[in-house]
């Protein structure tokens, strides 16, 4: 609940900020509308229901209505909220749910690191084109040398000023307490998690996410990086040999994701889903076990009605089925509304205390 408290407290000043009245100095030391709420707690309470329950939730509850029309859309999102019901998702976070903090998508990441390197934008443009990242990753890498690769890495990557951090990746502490998956190696969930006092007891990055079952039936509050950690090159997977590594046969990091994949329902957000070796791990569990669940995942609708029943299938033989959301409004909004139709229509904004 914590989360969404955070959220109405941005919403209270920016609203109070919008018209004119900042802040109320007091002995020299700003007191913000905050901290006047705050003083009177009955108060703070009453305006913390009215905007949930008049405003957010309104708001929210429109735009999922509208989402919940596009193409098969309904029917996915209800199968998906009967398995966050029962604790049976686990989010799968890509870069898109780092992108509104100020961090780049990954194809835009790779030409970051390019342009410390005399290879010529081109020929990184060329090689992501035909769906080679991992081998223009070993170029730039080879290219830049170890050291100031690893150092574009980190500090590319890492979360320098919390307050930055934006977008509908705030409202996962409320959904997810306990397990996150992700692929980024930045370090967003860390510092979204420890600003609403869940900090995660554990952050398992690469092949040591096969100690997650163990952790977890402790009671643990994990976080599993499975492409590794932008401090730390050990564990890291990113280029070919790497990739090679991870997903080989009997590896940890592959099998540990099988395993998740046959145990849980993955809502796969900020991911393109398209030529990734996470992508093909999938096709083979399913392929090797028919009662795989489905996955689920939050995906721009294309354009081309024809490119889009092509992604439907190919995603379908991997046991993934799109929710879609379209360029009508922002895509942090689309996504923030179907996460917070997930909380609504479980009932499990109400058992947070919030909610009609």
């Amino acid at each position: 609940m914590k989360a969404i408290y955070a959220l109405f407290e941005d919403a209270l000043t920016a609203g109070i900020n919008a018209d004119g009245d900042i802040e109320f100095p007091f002995g020299g030391t700003p007191l913000t509308p905050v901290a006047v709420l705050e003083s009177d707690n009955t108060a703070y309470q009453a305006e913390f229901r009215a905007w949930l329950n008049d405003v957010w939730l309104d708001d929210h509850r429109r735009r999922l209505d509208r989402l919940l029309k596009l193409h098969g859309n309904s029917g996915r999102f209800h199968s998906l909220v009967d398995a966050f019901r029962n604790d049976f998702v686990i989010p799968a976070v890509g870069s898109g749910m780092s992108n509104s903090s100020g961090f780049p998508l990954w194809k835009d990441f790779i030409h970051q690191l390019r342009s410390f390197t005399e290879i010529s934008e081109a020929d990184v443009k060329a090689m992501l084109d035909a769906g080679q990242y991992e081998e223009a990753v070993d170029r730039i890498a080879e290219a830049a040398g170890r050291h100031l690769f690893d150092e574009r890495i980190e500090q590319s990557l890492r979360v320098i000023d919390p307050e930055t951090i934006d977008g509908p990746v705030r409202l996962l502490p409320a959904l997810f307490p306990r397990l996150v998956l992700s692929t980024n190696l930045d370090d967003v969930l860390e510092h979204t998690y420890a600003a609403v006092e869940q900090r995660f007891d554990e952050v398992l990055i690469g092949p040591r996410i096969e100690k997650y079952r163990m952790l977890a039936t402790a009671n643990k509050r994990l976080l599993l990086k499975i492409h590794g950690d932008c401090r730390d090159a050990e564990g890291r997977v990113l280029g070919v040999a790497e990739y090679d590594a991870a997903y080989a046969a009997n590896a940890p990091t592959r099998e540990s994701l099988a395993l998740i994949c046959r145990a849980h329902v993955l809502l796969w957000m900020g991911c393109s889903l398209g030529v990734d070796r996470t992508v093909t791990l999938m096709k083979d569990v399913v392929a090797g076990d028919a009662a795989a669940p489905r996955h689920y995942a939050f995906l721009r609708l294309p354009k081309d009605d024809a490119y889009r029943l092509i992604r439907e299938r190919e995603l379908a033989e991997r046991k993934v089925f799109p929710i879609w959301y379209d360029d009508l409004e922002d895509e942090d909004l689309s996504i923030m509304s179907l996460l917070v139709g997930l909380l609504d229509k479980s009932d499990k904004l109400a058992q947070l205390g919030g909610g009609n």
